[in-house]
């Protein structure tokens, strides 16, 4: 009532299918960040009273690099060597612009992580709209927002300060970018190539789903085929000024991990064992889940048809690289795990349908949609642990790779107090332990060594694909220990009995080794060494 006059109040407006969209999308969001603020509070760890929060070690090397860089050394592992050990340059350069934070230095990696779970909640609204896109209800599409919310793998990309997360996320936004050009012909192109420009400066090999996003586009909207050929070109343009840039920088037209990973192996042997993990990962995802997924597809040329084929293209490049070291679990690899979500798109499609098809009474299908949903994250995320691996997945075990990042951790104070300054270090994992130790390193793998990149591996023909892992089967002792003589050999690598005559008489190993500390080195603090 005003001036005495009452007023009638405006009519109330029921919730309407998009307002409840949103309320179940957020949801989801929310429940997401809840688990992965769990991950990461146990995941942590305390060394000398501070917390730590761990990446993955090949995170920790685009760290190290992104620390050099922020501190005005260069993008650089060692100070004054300039060898391209990382494959990320958009990834490594944001870590470098969060070293520039003032803050404690063990806290960036925190930065990191909280990006990569930025980034992966990008990925699930993604998967969301996407299913909407393809002819999923709003059903389905919260589907397949949960499955990518919670799939393990995806999560532990999220977390690990890995540049997986921003590939993922960039996938999504290409795929759900090319259909809406594909529907509408007033849709400006530029959106999509600059998601393809930018997954190429991420990581090189994005031009696999970007080769996949411009053909499907120019096969599906004839009208649009001039666009998708400006589109490979701006792509195209891109990778040649990361290659002119290389060479500028480091005289090599590939990233030293190129060479490390493909040169020397045979063909033969990377696809025997990436057809291996390929098939593992997808017996362990599920076969019928797999064909269900698939089976949605019923034309190349429809949206469906495009998230088949980038799902497609990403294991076939696995396969053709090899695989992934992180294989053991079972579940999607770094290259695969890139378009997961858009299978997650079609297979909760799928399970709509299929609860549509066999639910007697309307009213039950819903519960039996979920019931589904609930069995495929169980199935997925069992992956060949089964058990074990349910119990990982809902974080009753520390997350995997934490108890080694904490070793990794507590070796590095140990051994800066061991040493000093001009102490120089062999390690085997060119991560988290020379990030720590903030020192002159020799990586025995060959990540950040030109001359050991472009040897020969060391594989044996009487056992066959099965003993390769991708990037760490080049090593020469002679070379890293016998000829660079570091102070510390801190960790070995392969075979450690070839390494037995380059350290020999000229280490003493520490409570049996590792570590050997080089007996003639004025950089060891020897009152500090226990037998």
């Amino acid at each position: 009532m005003r001036d005495g006059i009452p007023r009638a109040r405006p009519p109330r407006v029921r919730a309407t299918g998009a307002s409840r969209l949103d309320a179940e999308l957020a949801l989801v969001l929310c429940a997401a960040l809840i688990y992965a603020i769990v991950w990461i509070a146990r995941a942590s760890y305390t060394v000398g009273g501070f917390r730590y929060y761990p990446l993955l070690d090949d995170a920790m090397i685009s760290m190290r690099y992104a620390r050099n860089l922020a501190s005005g050394l260069g993008l650089v592992w060692n100070a004054g060597e300039y060898v391209e050990g990382f494959s990320n340059p958009l990834w490594t350069g944001w870590m470098a612009a969060l070293h520039l934070i003032p803050m404690p230095v063990r806290l960036v990696s925190l930065l990191v992580i909280l990006s990569g779970s930025a980034l992966h909640l990008v990925t699930v609204v993604f998967s969301y709209r996407i299913t909407q896109q393809i002819g999923g209800s709003r059903r389905a599409a919260t589907g397949a927002a949960i499955l990518t919310a919670f799939y393990y793998p995806l999560c532990l990309w999220a977390v690990s300060g890995m540049e997986v997360p921003a590939l993922t996320a960039l996938t999504a936004l290409g795929a759900s970018s090319a259909i809406r050009l594909a529907n509408d012909p007033g849709e400006q192109s530029w959106h999509l190539w600059a998601w393809l420009a930018t997954g190429a400066v991420v990581r090189m090999d994005f031009v696999v789903p970007a080769i996949v996003l411009l053909a499907w586009l120019g096969v599906a909207s004839p009208a649009r085929r001039r666009e998708s050929l400006i589109g490979g070109l701006v792509v195209a343009g891109t990778l040649a000024i990361l290659v002119v840039a290389r060479l500028w920088y480091y005289g090599e037209y590939m990233p030293n991990t190129y060479y490390l990973k493909l040169e020397g192996i045979p063909l033969a042997v990377r696809v025997i064992r990436g057809a291996m993990v390929t098939g593992d990962y997808l017996l362990y995802a599920g076969l019928p889940f797999v064909a269900l997924a698939l089976l949605q597809v019923h034309s190349l040329r429809k949206p469906p048809g495009l998230l088949a084929l980038l799902f497609v293209g990403q294991l076939a490049y696995s396969v053709y690289v090899g695989g992934d070291i992180y294989e053991h679990l079972g579940g999607a690899n770094r290259f695969v795990s890139v378009a997961v979500p858009l299978f997650f798109c079609l297979l909760a499609l799928g399970l709509e349908r299929a609860t549509r098809a066999l639910s007697l009474r309307p009213e039950f299908t819903s519960v039996s949609f979920g019931l589904l949903v609930v069995a495929t994250l169980i199935q997925a995320n069992a992956m060949r642990e089964g058990v074990g691996g349910i119990e990982t997945w809902g974080l009753l075990k520390r997350p995997l790779y934490s108890n080694m990042a904490e070793d990794l951790t507590r070796a590095a104070i140990g051994l800066r107090r061991s040493t000093d300054e001009g102490a120089s270090f062999a390690v085997a994992l060119a991560g988290t332990l020379p990030y720590w130790l903030n020192r002159p390193c020799i990586d025995l793998l060959g990540k950040t060594d030109r001359e050991i990149a472009h040897q020969q591996a060391h594989l044996d023909p009487a056992i066959g694909a099965e003993q390769y892992e991708p990037g760490h089967m080049k090593w020469d002792f002679s070379h890293s220990i016998g000829k660079l003589q570091p102070d510390v050999v801190a960790q070995l690598w392969g075979d450690g009995e070839s390494a037995q005559p380059y350290l020999g008489n000229y280490f003493i190993p520490a409570g049996g080794g590792p570590p050997w500390f080089r007996k003639d080195s004025p950089h060891v603090l020897w009152s500090t060494i226990k037998d």
